[in-house]
């Protein structure tokens, strides 16, 4: 059994220049370049261990193409699924389907 709390390892991604707040901008600045070169139309992502979603939902609410993605995020974490699902809701992403599981 994993005694790893995953909630709180999300924590870092606060805090100004961690190692996870560094990678989540580089995470999103990747998103948002394959959001960009995508053709226009209906873009479809799975996001696996998805955490909390941080990395696809913080560049979907402010990408011009985020109103075009319709996403399924799988976590198997239920406190992180939970927070994304509420993040994605907060957010109006309607498209945005958050699944606890593996």
């Amino acid at each position: 059994m994993d005694d790893q709390d995953w909630q709180a390892w999300h924590d870092s991604y606060d805090e100004p220049g961690s190692l996870l707040a560094r990678r989540l901008a580089v995470v999103q600045d990747r998103i948002a370049r394959v959001l960009d070169a995508a053709p226009p139309g209906e873009i479809k992502v799975l996001s696996m261990c998805a955490g909390q979603g941080r990395d696809l939902l913080g560049v979907l609410e402010r990408h011009p193409r985020g109103a075009d993605v319709t996403a399924l995020l799988v976590e198997l974490d239920p406190r992180n699924a939970a927070a994304a699902r509420e993040h994605a809701a907060k957010l109006g992403l309607s498209r945005v389907e958050v699944v606890t599981g593996d």
